[in-house]
């Protein structure tokens, strides 16, 4: 890929991700499911998901009572292909129904598909800090 071809990916990209918190925050579960590949894998702490609607009702279940801000930013997006990436995002997220603040990063594959869009098809949440409440990470994640 020449060089014009690796930053129209790399925005592609970005803009997936900006749809990704959107949609979470604004509760779009279409929208939602639209961001991911039929066969995504998505890990946050002990949690591990499969499939897109598993991955939906999981994200659904998880934010039931909660009002969020997820804020990913300051990427490291490496184009592998014409059809497949891979990216670092650094991460922040409010949650209020824990009273939840934390910080960490995002690991992503993402995948072309035959409709020419980009989506997700594994992201990884490590946290590595949370402030606002004494439960444990694990716990806060499988509420």
């Amino acid at each position: 890929m020449d060089r014009l071809s690796r930053l129209v990916v790399r925005e592609e990209i970005r803009q997936l991700k900006a749809r990704y918190s959107q949609a979470m925050n604004r509760r779009d579960r279409d929208g939602y499911a639209d961001v991911f590949t039929a066969d995504a894998v998505i890990e946050m702490g002990t949690i591990r998901a499969e499939g897109r609607e598993a991955i939906v009702e999981f994200v659904r279940d998880a934010l039931r009572k909660a009002t969020t801000s997820h804020i990913s930013h300051s990427p490291i997006i490496e184009v592998l292909s014409a059809d497949a990436a891979r990216a670092t995002w650094s991460a922040a997220y409010v949650q209020d129904g824990d009273r939840l603040t934390g910080w960490g990063y995002y690991e992503e594959t993402y995948a072309r598909e035959d409709d020419g869009v980009w989506r997700i098809a594994s992201t990884h949440l490590v946290t590595t800090m949370f402030r606002g409440t004494d439960t444990p990470r694990d716990a806060l994640i499988e509420a």
